[in-house]
């Protein structure tokens, strides 16, 4: 039964992370950094560093939560200017959440420790 949770855990940990695909079919997991005109600031599980890749060099990027963020079919996706609400201070000081955003997430307004919108 313990060999069976922590391959769940590490099985849940791998389909967790973003995904890129090159125009070749390799694939990357890891976490999208950020976008600029044409490429990606891209950082692959295990890599010291993120990396900038070209976006005519990839076939897709997909988000954690299945969002397409990138498709060389269509280019960059309204996934990447999805807004949500609000943000509060409590939410940034939870290590859980705060990897569970990037700064291709747009918010409406912060909540501060004090209160104040």
């Amino acid at each position: 039964m313990k060999y069976i949770t922590i391959l769940l855990v590490c099985i849940a940990g791998v389909s967790a992370q973003d995904t890129l695909v090159s125009n070749t079919g390799l694939t990357y997991l890891g976490k999208v950094m950020g976008f600029s005109k044409n490429s990606v600031k891209f950082l692959v599980n295990d890599e010291v560093g993120a990396q900038q890749v070209q976006l005519e060099r990839i076939s897709k990027i997909t988000k954690n939560g299945g969002d397409v963020l990138y498709d060389s079919n269509i280019g960059l996706t309204p996934a990447l200017s999805k807004q949500e609400a609000e943000i509060s201070y409590e939410q940034t000081q939870d290590i859980g959440f705060a990897k569970s955003i990037s700064n291709l997430t747009h918010y409406n307004s912060y909540l501060t420790k004090d209160g104040t919108l």
